[in-house]
């Protein structure tokens, strides 16, 4: 029988449409014009909220998948998980690659790039596109955390995530301190792509998930004490973002880095089951982006290049603008629909398929 399928929560999609759009401002060029490069510099500046959102977003998720598997199965299998999320990830992003590097959009062809790319490991060596490095990391994220709750699952009694808190303590106390060290001794030229030190993140984003999954009634009370006040102070968190103009510098790198994820996550925490609130046709459209942000991540690149190429944007930078951004949607849309959703329904009919004897 097929597996039943979850509806989406629209506030989840309206999230990920928020996320994508603020990356999308730290991939236009600079403008001329005063005001004009005076709005740009800020909003660019801010863009890693996007990618920060992101990554608590993913946390989250995953996590809740495999609380979901644990609930209902008493174990967590990590072949499933790995199939499942393999489905998901692989065809979309190996197609990019290879209709990018097919067709010369690349640049010149290099083994190590191409590795690099395909065993999502950007973020540590040399690859064709500057925007992946992300996609290596929730990647690698992908790997660690079924390990470690499988090991806790294991090892700590009929109530194994009950050390959640304290393990998010931990990842976050580490991180902080090994991104410290990192700035003071100066090792990382791109402190912000090291998977060791945007781990706690995710782990926020697990944690999160972990309250919301096993103590619904502490979080939803939770949620209704703190109303609007969780999401003023989540934006406060994260507003300075967009004032820094070096992500690599020591404050945004170190206690900036574990500030912006907070926020991130209290968005999240506001956000969720506030499916009455992103009710309406206008939330719907926003949402639809939202659940394409997969594949509008990965494509959004060549759009924006498209775009350039098209129209030398100094001429016209707002119709470059809004051009980039309706492009990199109906072509995320386009691709989406041509290799990310077909690789899905493959992988629901060879899951629910009888295995045969």
């Amino acid at each position: 029988m097929p597996a039943i399928m979850e509806p989406r929560k629209r506030s989840l999609d309206v999230l990920r449409t928020l996320a994508i759009f603020i990356v999308f401002f730290n991939h236009f060029l600079a403008p001329k014009g005063r005001i004009l490069a005076y709005l740009y510099e800020h909003l660019a500046q801010g863009a890693g909220i996007g990618v920060l959102l992101f990554f608590v977003l993913s946390g989250f998720l995953i996590s809740g998948l495999l609380f979901k598997e644990h609930q209902k199965t008493g174990s967590i299998s990590f072949k499933k998980f790995f199939i499942r999320r393999g489905f998901k990830i692989y065809p979309a992003f190996w197609g990019y690659l290879a209709i990018t590097i097919g067709l010369g959009l690349s640049g010149k062809f290099a083994i190590e790039k191409l590795l690099a790319e395909v065993f999502f490991v950007q973020n540590y060596f040399h690859s064709y596109w500057a925007h992946t490095w992300t996609l290596a990391v929730e990647e690698q994220f992908y790997l660690f955390l079924p390990i470690v709750l499988i090991i806790m699952v294991k090892n700590c009694g009929s109530n194994p995530f009950r050390h959640i808190p304290r393990l998010f303590s931990g990842v976050a106390s580490f991180c902080l301190l090994a991104r410290l060290a990192d700035r003071i001794f100066d090792r990382s030229s791109h402190p912000n792509h090291n998977f060791l030190f945007l781990i706690d993140g995710f782990f926020f984003g697990v944690l999160i998930a972990y309250f919301y999954h096993y103590h619904q009634e502490k979080f939803k009370t939770f949620k209704k004490k703190t109303g609007n006040k969780l999401l003023v102070v989540g934006v406060a968190f994260v507003i300075p973002a967009f004032f820094f103009s070096d992500w690599n510098n020591f404050v945004v790198t170190t206690i900036g880095y574990t500030f912006f994820y907070l926020g991130c996550g209290m968005i999240l925490i506001r956000a969720l089951d506030e499916e009455k609130f992103f009710s309406g046709r206008f939330w719907g459209g926003v949402a639809f982006i939202g659940s394409h942000s997969y594949s509008i991540y990965i494509w959004h690149s060549m759009a924006f290049m498209a775009c350039i190429a098209a129209l030398k944007f100094y001429g016209n930078y707002p119709l470059y603008c809004f051009l980039s951004v309706t492009s990199s949607i109906c072509l995320g849309v386009l691709m989406a629909r041509l290799i990310e959703q077909p690789a899905l329904r493959l992988r629901e009919a060879l899951i629910s398929a009888p295995s045969s004897r």
